[in-house]
């Protein structure tokens, strides 16, 4: 029973591992190909389609990768570029699309929080320079970028808390354990059932299955 189990996890174990080596590998080749095209279209003059390729390799985000922190970058010059020429609307655009590349791979932290923290303010201060509408034309200029940047910091805490995406993936990882551990130690060699271990296991699978709809309910 033992030595089943034992196989049963290593084996399971390195499943694990080489699927999350392989989803590792893909995002960051995935990151240094939207780099090379958007730096390429960046030389060549292409500044728009360079920000989409740009943007997108934001999003292929991985800890450690080099290739998502040089786009950005790159994204935030052209969108200066762009306000420096005075088209607020393409660098608003620009400052906006680094903003969202940033919070799609927020997850229980946040990468680039500087970054992020520069686009909200340049995002704030360029939609402050729009001409007002008649209802906010007496409104002085610093307090419309203070309520600009004010919505801005609303919208991002409106997303997802970390304690509850935190409680998501210690229950989804919990259900996938328990379950094969109920594989593993709760069915004998001739598959009848082992009542102790099925009732543990079959507990933690049901906690870890609480646990992961809570934390999608919650988040």
């Amino acid at each position: 029973m033992a030595a089943r189990a034992l196989r049963v996890a290593l084996a399971t174990l390195g499943t694990i591992g080489v699927a999350l080596a392989i989803v590792a590998t893909r995002v960051v080749v995935e990151s240094e190909r939207a780099l090379e095209r958007g730096d390429a279209l960046m030389r060549a003059g292409d500044e728009d389609r360079a920000a989409i390729q740009l943007g997108e390799a934001v999003r292929w985000y991985a800890p450690s990768s080099p290739h998502p922190r040089r786009a950005l970058a790159l994204l935030m010059e052209l969108a200066e570029r762009a306000d420096e020429r005075g088209e607020r609307d393409v660098a608003l655009a620009r400052y906006r699309r680094a903003r969202s590349s940033i919070l799609s791979v927020r997850s229980v932290w946040t990468p680039f929080e500087r970054e992020l923290r520069a686009a909200d303010a340049r995002i704030a201060d360029l939609m402050a320079r729009t001409p007002p509408t008649a209802a906010d034309a007496e409104r002085p200029f610093e307090a419309r970028r203070a309520a600009f940047a004010r919505e801005l910091r609303d919208a991002a805490e409106a997303d997802p808390h970390p304690v509850w995406v935190v409680l998501l993936l210690i229950g989804f990882a919990l259900w996938v354990g328990a379950s094969f551990g109920f594989a593993a130690l709760a069915i004998d060699a001739d598959d009848r059932v082992v009542r102790p271990n099925a009732r543990f296991w079959g507990a933690l699978v049901a906690i870890g299955l609480a646990m992961w709809i809570a934390g999608m309910a919650l988040a």
